[in-house]
């Protein structure tokens, strides 16, 4: 009698992709052969040392699969143990382990700046906010900029990951802006990561115009060529601020009252004449400040 030795059950375990990051999915296939046969319908669980991941089920090819996007960042060892099996092989307990490093996610970051520094009461300021994922800009991302007293806009990331606000709104004082991403695609997960920036913005010294330039209307009438709007701050609460072209005994394109902070602007519709001049001027209780009139740039 010639007595044949068993076959053996042989569990193989690889995983895709070979270098994942934190948060990206990993397949594990676990390959169970009975004396190099494809063993079909074997059930399979996958586990690591903190707990199970999930059960496969053998394919004809042999084959069971778990996906999962759970591992954390580190050395990570995996293992594929048969629970179940109908062979000729004893399968029951074979198990195999493979290694998968994990790598850190790249961290979104949003850092905030203002322009100007030290601006004037009404003085309009740009706030930008960049927004990066592991140092590399972040395009498109939706960001709401916003302090304590609500929000101030929303701005979309441009190439270079800047979002950008601009507002003559701020109060005197140090105001703390916050620039908060609300989405964004990338493999960063950017959606609520903020910033904050602090914008001082100094008390009045003194009626201030400041630039101001026109869009031609459509059509551009004689009459109604273009359109701009003035504005200046540092008035008086309350007050009138007359706004003249060419100097403050000019022509008057329009009139504003001041508001609480001092800040006061109108919008007119200039003729065809009007345009031509390179200046203005802002008057109010005896005071004058000018400023510069061109057209509107892109």
């Amino acid at each position: 009698m010639t007595v044949t030795a068993p076959q053996n059950c042989v569990v193989t375990l690889t995983s895709v992709p070979a270098n994942p990051t934190a948060g990206q999915p990993v397949t594990f296939t676990a390959t169970v052969t009975c004396g190099g046969v494809p063993v079909a319908g074997a059930t399979v669980l996958f586990a690591t040392t903190s707990g199970p991941l999930g059960i496969g089920v053998t394919t004809a090819a042999g084959q069971a699969t778990l996906t999962t996007s759970l591992l954390p960042a580190g050395v990570n060892v995996v293992t594929a143990t048969v629970i179940a099996a109908t062979t000729t092989c004893t399968c029951i307990g074979v198990a195999a382990t493979a290694t998968v490093t994990v790598t850190a996610a790249p961290s979104c970051a949003v850092t905030v700046t203002s322009k100007p520094a030290t601006p004037a009461v009404g003085q309009p300021v740009t706030v930008t906010a960049t927004v990066t994922c592991g140092g590399a800009p972040v395009l498109g991302a939706t960001v709401l900029f916003s302090t304590a007293s609500g929000p101030l806009g929303i701005g979309i990331t441009n190439a270079s990951g800047q979002a950008t606000v601009t507002t003559s709104t701020l109060p005197v004082g140090s105001t703390t802006v916050t620039a908060t991403v609300l989405t964004a695609t990338g493999t960063c997960s950017c959606a609520g990561t903020s910033g904050t920036g602090t914008v001082t913005v100094g008390a009045p010294t003194g009626l201030t115009a400041y630039p101001a330039c026109y869009r031609l209307n459509v059509p551009p009438l004689p009459w109604a060529f273009a359109t701009a709007t003035f504005s200046a701050s540092g008035a008086t609460p309350g007050a009138t601020v007359t706004f003249h072209l060419d100097g403050p005994a000019g022509p008057v394109v329009c009139t504003a009252v001041a508001n609480a902070s001092g800040n006061a602007s109108c919008t007119a519709t200039l003729t065809i004449t009007q345009v031509l001049f390179a200046g203005y001027t802002a008057t109010s209780g005896g005071v004058s400040s000018s400023s510069t009139l061109s057209i509107c740039l892109p």
